[in-house]
């Protein structure tokens, strides 16, 4: 069974690499590579109800901001740090957030934390799959109202919705841990199972997406290719720090305490991320819904 459902992930991923080729470079690279006829081409492509006047406008606005092939040479990475030590910090911290929630625990692990609820196997599968479908859902959700009511409201409503799921399993497992009695043990499996729900649907609306949304508007043109790249990375470094230390850290308490009192602290510890991370996001996430990419100022 397990073969069949890593192979089913072969299906997506086919799927975006045969739509790739069907993707246009962006206007921004293209001026950026003197490629000035391409570019005009692609805002058309991109903007077909645009009047030809505005797009002309749009356009020499962009070699304003961009300049020539020159001008738009690389920045190496010791500049970008040097010279755009904000935007990258910011760019740095909002992936580090996306990951620091449990996300990718609540993801790898979604059936076993639904067993550690008192789920049984097929239940737990069938479960975390039908969760899976309304994260799809969610996720096209932010896709029609983030340039409505902008990136910052977003960011701030799901991490809201993140802590209250984490808050629900913390509180389910917790109390689950304190008494025997079957009804107790189900209602606080099921506060688990909620606190799940409302994580994954709450993440899937809000900070799934942002964080590639708003890592390229974050820098300009000249060092956006390296500022993403290094955002990204540390992505993915604190993606693998988390996932790896779930396991150990379950492991190793569970040792010295019932195991939904371990479950408990250990969502516990995540939520106090999170408390970090909307702290965070009030006071230095900027919004860029509107903005020009060559106007934000992060």
């Amino acid at each position: 069974a397990w073969r069949v459902q890593l192979g089913l992930v072969s299906v997506p991923a086919i799927g975006i690499l045969c739509l790739n080729s069907l993707m246009p470079e962006t206007p921004c690279w293209l001026v950026a590579q003197g490629r000035h006829s391409e570019a005009l081409d692609v805002l058309r492509a991109l903007f077909p109800k645009t009047s030809e006047k505005a797009i002309s406008a749009e356009f020499r606005q962009l070699v304003l901001d961009i300049g020539t092939p020159t001008q738009a040479a690389k920045t190496s990475t010791a500049a970008l740090l040097l010279r755009h030590q904000r935007p990258l910090g910011i760019g740095m911290a909002i992936n580090v957030i996306q990951q620091i929630t449990g996300v990718n625990i609540i993801v790898y692990y979604g059936p076993t934390v639904l067993t550690m609820a008192g789920m049984s196997d097929a239940m737990a599968t069938l479960t975390s799959f039908l969760i899976c479908i309304v994260q799809v859902n969610s996720v096209f959700a932010n896709s029609m109202l983030v340039d409505r009511w902008g990136r910052r409201p977003l960011a701030i409503i799901g991490t809201m919705c993140v802590m209250l799921g984490l808050s629900f399993m913390a509180c389910g497992f917790g109390m689950g841990g304190s008494e025997d009695q079957s009804h107790v043990a189900i209602w606080c499996g099921g506060l688990a199972v909620l606190g799940m729900c409302i994580f994954r649907v709450g993440f899937s609306f809000s900070l799934s997406p942002l964080p590639y949304i708003m890592t390229a508007e974050l820098f300009p043109q000249e060092v956006r290719a390296v500022g993403v790249a290094i955002s990204h990375m540390v992505n993915w470094a604190t993606n693998a720090l988390v996932c790896q230390t779930f396991p150990m850290l379950d492991e190793a308490m569970t040792r010295s305490m019932a195991a939904n009192e371990a479950h408990a602290i250990i969502f516990a510890v995540y939520l106090g991320f999170t408390f970090i991370a909307l702290a965070f996001v009030i006071m230095y996430l900027p919004e860029t819904r509107g903005v020009r990419l060559e106007d934000v100022k992060a």
